[in-house]
């Protein structure tokens, strides 16, 4: 599984990159992770976008269950946006068949074919200085293999 993850707290802005394959455990682990993270405060927006075809392997199960899980998180998820960009047809399927899958939880889900319709609908302004800087910084480490991939990292411990 390859996935990483940065915040920009200042724009309440999650941006998580998927490349190789994510599972319904990656991504169960990733809804754990980014609920931990002190950086984390709803409401946040959150852009995903796979880099390569065919990132997500799911079924149908697990698409309803994944859902159902992330509603859990409701409280510290409240309020979310998140654009899911996605290469595959079948990518975008399955993102698509998530938005079907929204409960009351206030988490708003939909998918896109391009980055530049996600940051749209997420109301980010891809001109803005402190955003497009930290935007490019972390696209010149995903072209120059300078990512390490992960789930976001707990929060240090206070002890």
């Amino acid at each position: 599984m390859a996935l990483f993850c940065e915040i920009l707290p200042s724009h309440r802005f999650v941006y998580a990159i998927g490349d190789g394959s994510v599972n319904f455990e990656d991504l169960m682990a990733h809804f754990e992770a980014l609920a931990g993270d002190s950086r984390y405060q709803a409401p946040m927006v959150k852009l995903v976008r796979y880099l390569s075809p065919n990132v997500v392997n799911l079924n149908a199960t697990e698409t309803r269950t994944l859902a159902r899980r992330k509603s859990n998180f409701q409280e510290k998820f409240a309020g979310e946006r998140c654009a899911v960009v996605a290469l595959s047809d079948l990518d975008f399927g399955i993102a698509r068949s998530h938005e079907g899958y929204k409960d009351n939880d206030g988490i708003e889900f939909y998918a896109f074919r391009n980055v530049p319709a996600a940051l749209q609908w997420l109301q980010i302004d891809p001109t803005d200085e402190v955003f497009a800087t930290w935007f490019e910084e972390i696209e010149h480490r995903i072209q120059t293999g300078r990512i390490e991939w992960h789930h976001p990292p707990a929060p240090p411990s206070d002890s």
